[in-house]
């Protein structure tokens, strides 16, 4: 976003609605399209709008305005810090196994697009004559039944999967 006020505090939107991951930085990682990524320290963030107003250690507000439309990283151990017990990555959901209930194979998760509304599980498997098939999943509550990202498994219960 613009930078805001004479400090140059960066208005940061955080990709993931409801984040929080941002309160907790004390170092980010910018990039953008005009040059290679930046390690800043955080000076201080707070909540503004819709995201976070993000002061960095050297930058003022002409730097800031030269840091517009920057995506801003964070390092994954300071992100896991954020992280509740039982909560996860879901990112670190791709490669898992998933089954149902019953332990029958549903396949492994390619990759997960993030939707509007959800995000969508990519899960792919062989069917009887070897070839892949891909189903999409909605990754829902009423569809999740476990996470174990340390055993790579998923357990899903979603609707029966229709032929055609």
């Amino acid at each position: 976003m613009r930078p805001h006020g004479v400090r140059g505090a960066l208005g940061v939107l955080p990709l993931a609605a409801g984040s929080r991951s941002l309160l907790e930085a004390r170092e980010v990682v910018l990039a953008s399209a005009e040059g290679p990524a930046r390690r800043y320290r955080v000076v201080s963030v707070r909540d503004f709008e819709a995201g976070f107003l993000l002061e960095l250690e050297g930058v003022d507000r002409a730097a800031a305005e030269a840091l517009r439309g920057a995506t801003v990283g964070m390092e994954r151990a300071a992100l896991a810090r954020t992280l509740e017990p039982g909560e996860y990555f879901v990112a670190d959901l791709v490669g898992c196994a998933v089954e149902d209930p019953a332990g029958r194979s549903l396949g492994t998760v390619r990759e997960i697009l993030p939707l509007p509304a959800h995000d969508v599980l990519v899960l792919v498997r062989l069917d009887a004559a070897g070839a892949e098939r891909e189903r999409l999943v909605p990754l829902v509550d009423a569809f999740l039944v476990e996470v174990d990202v340390g055993a790579r498994r998923v357990v899903l219960d979603p609707p029966e999967e229709e032929d055609g």
